[in-house]
């Protein structure tokens, strides 16, 4: 039986993360893979969750310190989850997973994929208040939606992959000087790519993997447009590091 480690970093969104474990304990309906589910929370612990068949869910808890840190979380859950495993999913807590998942992940890996990003679509709002009652997984496909292309944050990979990362980049998967908003999935895509077209994994995307739950865009502050300038301009420095490094131009 494959062995599967999922990994949610969150900061609130309870209902979000109680949709996106339905869907994914529903993916598993079949109990063909043994799945452990990492929630990695900045702010809250020991909140009651549902008792799944099909999945595993292991809360764990990363008091965090002023703007959210997506990577802090993420390092730490694949700290604290097995050793033993398969492959690894990094996974968004508003995200709601096809049936089709974990079958079309693990036949990437087995023709050859390492690294694969997974794409999906947006759903509206109207579309997203059905969602959270649940229902069939075959409905949602009927639903109002339209493509999302916007960043690679939902990934997946195998032991092989995970292992050429750290050595060429460094025991952390992701890195920790990035946070609020934006730039560490940026920067493990742009290392992924380098690591592709070395030679040294095989990168793949599949489409229509996730739908992503509607929510309202905030105002963004002053303060949170200037961290996010900073992060940027610290992303584009690593970006050009990187890329002098290994003699490449790789643009994400």
């Amino acid at each position: 039986m494959r062995t599967i480690n999922i990994l949610i970093p969150k900061r609130g969104r309870i209902e979000y993360l109680k949709v996106c474990l339905h869907y994914l304990n529903t993916a598993n309906a079949d109990r063909k893979y043994d799945i452990i589910v990492y929630v990695v929370d900045d702010t809250e612990t020991g909140y009651p969750l549902p008792v799944y068949d099909n999945i595993q869910v292991q809360q764990e808890y990363l008091k965090g310190d002023g703007w959210f840190n997506k990577s802090k979380l993420l390092n730490y859950g694949l700290s604290k989850a097995r050793y033993d495993f398969d492959h690894i999913s990094v996974v968004d807590a508003d995200m709601c997973y096809t049936t089709n998942f974990f079958g079309a992940v693990s036949a990437s890996f087995d023709n050859g994929a390492d690294y694969i990003v997974s794409h999906g679509y947006k759903l509206t709002e109207a579309s997203s208040k059905h969602v959270y009652s649940l229902p069939a997984i075959g409905e949602i496909d009927n639903y109002e939606k339209e493509e999302f292309k916007v960043g690679p944050s939902q990934i997946s990979m195998n032991r092989k992959c995970l292992d050429a990362l750290k050595t060429y980049f460094g025991d952390k998967l992701y890195d920790e000087a990035y946070s609020g908003w934006g730039g560490e999935d940026s920067d493990l895509s742009l290392k992924s790519k380098i690591l592709d077209r070395l030679g040294k994994i095989k990168k793949i995307s599949i489409n229509s993997m996730w739908y992503h739950l509607y929510h309202q865009q905030r105002n963004i502050t002053p303060e949170e447009s200037e961290h996010y300038k900073v992060t940027w301009e610290y992303f584009v420095k690593r970006r050009g590091e990187i890329n002098a490094r290994f003699h490449t131009h790789t643009n994400v």
